[in-house]
């Protein structure tokens, strides 16, 4: 064979093997370059993806179908956060916080983060309010978020929001003792507006009420297939058109689970007959349980429970009691009560909700120009 011939067939060989080693090389670094972006895509989908929750339109306890959409909400943000590491709650629709439903919210909420610290937070913020005639916006749903407390639980950026009198008049707090000191720090924030026997009635109602959520609210686990032990109790105290509001809560096993276990069974079926009641409904446990005087505990000092969360009923005309507990509601108010000591059981109003809020609680109003006497 000549030499031009071996020559040219290596130079060829040489040539081929190039050729696919190039294509070799072409085709891994595409692989690379194609492995490489779907890490990347999984990084920012690991990164930016959450479980939803999605709040109602009305935060509220006080309207039977806002009552049902309010429980729905804090059940699936119990579910979500309970399972998930992110969690984004979705105030888009949000237009109105009441009192007891802002509060019964950010209760669940700080027991669910004290469970699960390691959950990350992210929200779609409520929706600006445009005055249709001047123009301004409004953030009053936010701002009632900032007084609440929810942007400090969950670690988000809090804006600097103007502020509004109906959201700033609100003052909260939670704990875990049936002391007064706290209580009374929140309750001095309206002391100069509260002659001193009407400080002294409030007081006294707002400390049984704590007390109870302490010594009578956790005897087993919150039915709600959590597990979570959390035995403490959260407060809102505020004026609003001229009335002092008070809200108590618990997220204990309800009142109606409690009723039988810390009264004779002989006291409770009298109060049953008494009302004309059978005590399958949350409210009538309710209702039976603000009758009876006697405490679990046989305390004399705590020996006026149901007679002091009803004590401000007795002295002002416009006052108001709604107590929320699991599906029960039990709403009380001065009117036009006689002052017959033989009157036994007063004007009162139960209702029953379709789904529970695995907890109570406690609302008084009173209005200020009858609490300055």
């Amino acid at each position: 064979m000549k030499k031009e011939t071996i020559e040219k067939d290596v130079r060829l060989s040489i040539a081929r093997k190039r050729h696919w080693r190039g294509i070799r090389k072409k085709a891994t670094a595409k692989n690379q370059s194609r492995l490489s972006r779907g890490r990347k895509r999984q990084q920012r989908r690991n990164s930016t993806w959450h479980a939803d929750v999605k709040a109602p339109p009305k935060i509220n306890l006080y309207v039977p179908s806002d009552h049902e959409k309010t429980v729905e909400f804090l059940k699936d943000l119990r579910f979500k956060i309970s399972r998930n590491s992110r969690v984004r709650i979705s105030f888009r629709d949000t237009t109105e916080i009441t009192a007891a439903g802002g509060l019964l919210f950010i209760a669940e909420l700080d027991r669910l983060i004290t469970a699960y610290p390691g959950v990350k937070f992210s929200c779609i913020r409520p929706p600006i309010k445009h005055d249709r005639t001047y123009g301004n916006e409004s953030y009053v749903t936010e701002s009632v978020l900032n007084q609440i407390g929810f942007f400090k639980l969950t670690g988000l950026t809090e804006k600097n929001l103007p502020a509004y009198p109906s959201v700033s008049c609100w003052k909260h707090s939670q704990g875990h003792i049936a002391e007064g000191q706290i209580a009374g720090q929140l309750l001095n924030h309206v002391n100069e507006q509260l002659a001193a026997p009407a400080r002294k009635r409030l007081y006294r109602g707002a400390i049984e009420a704590i007390s109870n959520c302490v010594e009578h609210a956790y005897p087993s686990l919150r039915r709600d297939g959590l597990q979570i032990t959390d035995k403490r109790w959260w407060m809102f105290v505020g004026v609003m058109m001229g009335r002092l509001v008070v809200c108590v809560c618990d997220l204990g096993v309800g009142i109606p689970a409690t009723v039988t276990q810390k009264n004779p069974k002989e006291l409770v079926q009298t109060m049953l007959e008494k009302l004309g009641v059978t005590g399958t409904r949350d409210s009538e446990w309710i209702y039976v349980a603000t009758l009876i005087s006697r405490s679990r505990t046989d305390q004399k000092h705590r020996g006026k429970g149901g007679k002091d969360i009803r004590e401000l009923l007795e002295y002002y005309k416009g006052a108001r009691l709604s107590i929320f507990s699991n599906k029960g509601c039990f709403r009380d108010w001065n009117k036009a009560k006689s002052t017959s000591k033989a009157e036994s059981i007063p004007f009162a109003m139960t209702d029953e909700q379709k789904k529970s809020i695995h907890g109570t609680i406690i609302e008084w109003t009173v209005p200020l120009e009858e609490l300055s006497v």
